[in-house]
Formats: C-alpha cells, structure tokens, sequence
C-alpha cells in the first residue's frame, strides 16, 4: 500500500512539475528579449575656411551648441574686398568695349570719312583736269614730258587715296567685325566670372556650421594666419546618431532590419534613454571585438549591427557604452 501511495505522489509531483515547466518555458519563449551591448557613434566634422588669412573672430569655444548656418568664425576679409572692386571694374570695363563693338562706328566718324571721300573726289577731279591739259600742252610743245608725268603722278596718288578713304568708309559703315564682338563677349564673360569667383571667396570669409551640433575642439585663435582648409574648429554633430553592435552568428536569424529596439543607458538601466531601429546588417563575419562583452567566447564570430536612432539621441554621446533590448516574437 505504502509503495502504490509513493508511486502515486511521484506522478502527482512529476505532473505538477511538468505543468509548471511547460507554462514556464512558455512564457519565457513568448517574452524572449535580446539583449546586445554596443557603443554610440556620431559624426565629426573638422570645419576651415575654404580661402587662406587672417582670423580676424571666432564666435565659439569648445562644449557650445551650434545651430546650422551659425558663423562660427570670420577671416579678415579686405584683401578679398579689394580684389572684388578690381574685378568689378574690369568688368564694367569689358563691358563697356562690347557695348562699343555692338554699337558700331559713331555717326560723327562716318559723317567725317563721307566728307573726306568728297574732297579726295574733288582733288582728284581737279588732277584729271590738269593731266589731261598737260597732255595737251605737250602736243603743242608748250610744256615738257615731264610736267606732263608729274601731273599722271598726282592724279594716280589721288586716285589711290580716294580708294584708302571709300574703304574706310565702306568699313566705318559695315561696323566691326563679328570676331571681334565674340572676343569681346568671351572677356565679359571671363570678367562675370571672375567676379563671381571673388564674391564666392569674399564670402567664404565667413565659416558657417553646416548642421546642429557641438564645439567639441577649437583649435585656432584670433589673429593667426591660416592656410585655406586648416581646421578651426570641430564639431560633434547631432544627428544621425547610431550605435554599432555585435551579434553572434547563432542570433543573426532572430533580427532583420526595421526592427524596433530600446537603448539603455549604463547610469539609467531600467528606462530606455532612447528608441532605434536596425537600419545594417553587415554581411560580413568578423571576430568579436575585445572592447564587446558578450555571453560567448572572444573567439567566436559575430556580425555588425548599425542601429540607427529615431529619438532620446541627445542624451547619447559619442563613444558610450550602451544596451540594447528588442522583443522577439514567439516561435
């Protein structure tokens, strides 16, 4: 009797704990949570002036918020001034000379070569004339041969200078020629360019925070003399912020990208500080980095994970270690 009343409390307490276990386990599954440890990167942008000088200000000192399109820092900018005025009138200058090829001759010029043309008319006329009583002359033996040649020698120099002035004339009218215009066009726009050039540099004089962010380095003081890109200053900026993480091989089937994950920090670990989603998977195995603490061996391989924060990233700074949590849905 003794030994069917053991038997039965065994089954009993053997059912009893094979109910608990399979309930257990159950919810264990439905609740499995992953767990993975990383570090916080953010992006860093070393900021310079595109032109060379002198710093004439710097706004700015390191740990201070900057917002985009602050000036952060001022060059002297009268060397570049001057350079733009100089430009400025070469410009009006080329311009002035298109003006004058387009426009043509003034009237005035054409007025005077038209009268010109008409006393050459005339002189010459007048040189026919007495050639031709010369000639005459020489026939009835009044004048000699070569009164005669110094009259055909006047009115073919005449004549040659009447031919020199219709020319400049039929020039003067016809205007200038259409390759000269275009070398004119071609210095306007050399000269457009170069004051654009300068315009760019006179406002490269200012160096302007391209995004939100925070002074983390200022390197450069006032009065110093730079060379066009050395850095000024560096700034830490706010976004994007992600976290780079490991995860081993035997995991990689329980994550894909878009999944939602809450980010710890080490100072607050019951509150998420932030909230992110796998944005990267690296398809590529490498061993586990010794600064990633992990439940398995530094041996083992793992994957690199980006997870890519949505918000809470100002609480995060470069470098923190940090834990992440995600729910895994219940196979």
């Amino acid at each position: 009797m003794k030994k069917k009343l053991i038997v039965v409390i065994l089954l009993l307490a053997l059912l009893v704990g094979g109910y608990f276990y399979f309930k257990n386990t159950q919810i264990s599954h439905a609740d499995k949570a992953l767990v993975l440890y990383g570090n916080v990167d953010t992006r860093q942008v070393t900021l310079g002036f595109r032109v060379g000088g002198r710093i004439e200000r710097i706004f700015v000192d390191e740990g201070d918020t900057v917002h985009a399109g602050d000036v952060i820092a001022e060059l002297d900018a009268e060397p570049y001034r001057l350079q733009l005025d100089l430009c400025n009138a070469n410009l009006a200058a080329a311009e002035a000379n298109l003006k004058k090829l387009e426009n043509g001759y003034r009237s005035e010029e054409i007025k005077r070569m038209q009268a010109a043309k008409k006393a050459a008319l005339a002189q010459l006329k007048n040189a026919e004339i007495q050639h031709e009583r010369n000639v005459t002359l020489l026939d009835e033996a009044v004048i000699a041969q070569k009164d005669v040649d110094a009259s055909l020698a006047s009115r073919d120099t005449l004549l040659a200078t009447l031919e020199l002035v219709d020319a400049e004339l039929e020039l003067k009218e016809n205007g200038y020629r259409e390759e000269d215009i275009a070398a004119a066009r071609a210095q306007v726009a050399s000269a457009k360019a170069s004051v654009e050039a300068q315009e760019l540099n006179l406002k490269d004089c200012q160096l302007i925070a391209p995004e939100d962010g925070t002074v983390q380095i200022r390197s450069k003081e006032p009065g110093a003399m730079v060379a066009a890109g050395t850095g000024i200053v560096t700034e830490t900026l706010n976004s994007p912020v992600w976290i780079r993480a490991y995860i081993p091989e035997t995991l990689l089937g329980e994550i894909q990208s878009g999944m939602k994950v809450d980010v710890y920090m080490d100072s607050d670990p019951e509150q998420p500080a932030a909230q992110g989603q796998i944005g990267f998977i690296s398809p590529v195995a490498e061993f586990t980095p010794k600064s990633v603490e992990t439940a398995t061996l530094r041996t083992d391989l793992v994957y690199r994970i980006r997870i890519v924060v949505e918000n809470g990233a100002e609480r995060l700074l470069q470098g923190m270690p940090v834990t992440i949590r995600t729910q895994l849905s219940a196979r």
